[in-house]
């Protein structure tokens, strides 16, 4: 009631609300009238359960006919499987009678090539019918294919002794190698050890270890005439065997085995001479090495070589001998270029630098480096140990030697005898040759370092040598320094004993500053195109003017 005037209404709705109130108790009776509360429970379980066992007798019976429909279906597969089998068994057998009967007709002609042919399909289909081999049929099949193999085995053999007796070549009978690996492969390697042996019967009997011509003193004899045996196969027998069976290469890995147990059986014994030793080592670095030349490999690098390692001082001492009789040349060449040699003036000079300029430095020099590498070639191909260290140690004696003994004489008789055009020649050549050398010497060292093993890691340097060089070198461009100076020393006595008191007035120029300029000029015409490195010309330069500098003060 919002208002008060409302309040006037409350018997209409006093009447409303118990009309409502009717109509509800109306409809409540009526929907209890409708209800049954005697519900029989028994009755709907009892139905419950016969719907469900009637429910599971359908899927049972259901069951029972997809069972029956999937054996229908299993038994066609399998029967289908079983036919498709036997089609292809059947069509198996056919082709392996076919090739058996074909095989049977070509066996006795000896035709490799076709017999091959036959072969290989008889084995493929042999392999598939080893699973029937309970089958009687099948079984006696099986025991005419290894009867007709035996025979082509006996063939092939005899017609390899018959071909290699009266030396005939039948390039047939690289297929019967093929029938012979198809048949079993032990059949190869009877072959070819067969082969092998045939080989090298004549040079293992001529040169064993025992007898005389098996000395180390016949080694070379021996690789020349296995050359020979080699020389032959290749050009006679190779077409016999297929090219995989790769029979030089296992011949002449046979023959470096053989060859080093013989010579590790000589080698055991006292007595050898160093002479002896070493041809045997030469003769086999250069043995290994046309193998490797004719297979175009390293493959056997050291096949034999590796059993004179434990005395390769003797090859060490053979290098240093060869290297000492070098310097006996060294000695004796001329240690400028000829085109150098013949100019007597600096005009002359002048005019052959200018026409050709010839690299001034020491012939010997280059022989000497060449000498080096060689020498170090061939004994990395010995040995990349400790004997590489002992080389190592000759090389910087012979570095040293000829700093002493070609080179040091050489700067200091220039340095002693100024006079003229020569002592420019001689002065140069020494720079240029000891910086040659330590270019050299540095790549050499890092040759030594690549074909070393670990050992020899940081133990083949040549410091000491070339901080030698460097020496020399600075003692050259002192010595060019003092001989453009002693051919200043009488410009500067004119200076000395000019009458200084009697110049009335300044020239432009001083009369001996003519002679000074030229006398340079005509200097370092000659100098500054002889050295070779641009740096020591600066150097040279340096030197100079603070040597002439320090003299005028």
């Amino acid at each position: 009631f919002p208002k008060d005037a409302s309040l006037a209404n409350t018997a209409a709705v006093l009447r409303h609300i118990r009309a409502s109130k009717a109509a509800c108790a109306t409809n409540i009776g009526r929907c209890l009238a409708s209800y049954n509360p005697h519900v029989d429970v028994n009755a709907d379980i009892g139905r419950l359960a016969n719907n469900y066992r009637q429910l599971a007798a359908r899927a049972e019976f259901t069951q029972q006919k997809i069972t029956r429909v999937t054996l229908r279906i299993q038994s066609f597969d399998t029967t289908k499987q079983n036919l498709v089998l036997s089609m292809k068994v059947l069509k198996r057998l056919q082709m392996l009678v076919s090739a058996y009967n074909s095989l049977r007709e070509v066996v006795h002609t000896r035709d490799y090539e076709q017999i091959t042919q036959y072969l290989g399909a008889v084995h493929v289909l042999m392999r598939f019918f080893r699973a029937y081999k309970s089958i009687d049929d099948i079984a006696k099949l099986h025991q005419r294919v290894h009867q007709i193999q035996a025979k082509l085995v006996d063939d092939v053999f005899i017609d390899f002794e018959d071909s290699f007796a009266n030396r005939i070549t039948n390039a047939k009978l690289r297929y019967g190698c093929e029938v012979l690996e198809l048949i079993d492969s032990k059949n190869k390697d009877k072959l070819l050890t067969w082969f092998y042996n045939l080989q090298l019967k004549e040079i293992l009997s001529i040169f064993a270890a025992s007898g005389e011509a098996g000395s180390l003193e016949n080694l070379g004899r021996r690789y020349i005439f296995f050359s020979n045996i080699l020389a032959n196969v290749r050009s006679n027998y190779l077409l016999v065997f297929p090219p995989a069976w790769g029979v030089d290469f296992e011949l002449l890995r046979l023959f470096c085995t053989k060859t080093g147990q013989d010579i590790a059986v000589l080698l055991a014994a006292r007595g050898l001479s160093c002479a002896v030793l070493l041809d045997a080592l030469t003769q086999t670095l250069n043995f290994e090495k046309q193998l490797n030349d004719t297979f175009h490999a390293s493959a056997f690098t050291k096949s034999i070589l590796r059993l004179f390692e434990p005395f390769l001082l003797v090859w060490v001492n053979e290098q240093d001998a060869v290297l000492r009789a070098r310097f006996g040349d060294f000695y004796a060449q001329s240690k400028i270029p000829a085109e150098l040699a013949a100019p007597a003036t600096v005009p002359e000079l002048v005019d052959i630098l200018r026409v050709n300029h010839v690299p001034n430095f020491a012939p010997s020099s280059v022989e000497l480096f060449r000498a080096f590498h060689k020498s170090l070639q061939q004994t990395a191909a010995v040995s990349t140990g400790h004997t590489l260290l002992d080389l190592h140690t000759v090389f910087r004696k012979y570095l040293a030697e000829y700093l002493d003994s070609v080179l040091a004489p050489t700067l200091q008789s220039a340095a002693e005898h100024p006079q003229g055009v020569e002592p420019i020649k001689y002065l140069t050549m020494v720079l240029n040759t000891a910086d040659y050398v330590i270019k050299n010497t540095d790549d050499l060292q890092d040759k030594l370092a690549k074909v070393g093993n670990a050992s020899l890691q940081g133990r083949t340097s040549f410091d000491v040598e070339t901080n030698l060089y460097y020496e020399l070198i600075g003692r050259a461009i002192r010595g060019l320094v003092s001989k453009v100076c002693a051919d200043l020393d009488f410009l500067w006595k004119q200076f000395d004993n000019y009458a200084w008191e009697l110049v009335d007035a300044p020239a432009d120029v001083s009369r001996y500053m003519d002679d000074c300029i030229r006398t340079l000029r005509a200097d370092h015409a000659v100098i500054c195109p002889l050295i070779i490195r641009d740096s020591y010309v600066r150097t040279y330069a340096d030197r100079l003017v603070e040597t002439v500098v320090s003299g005028f003060m």
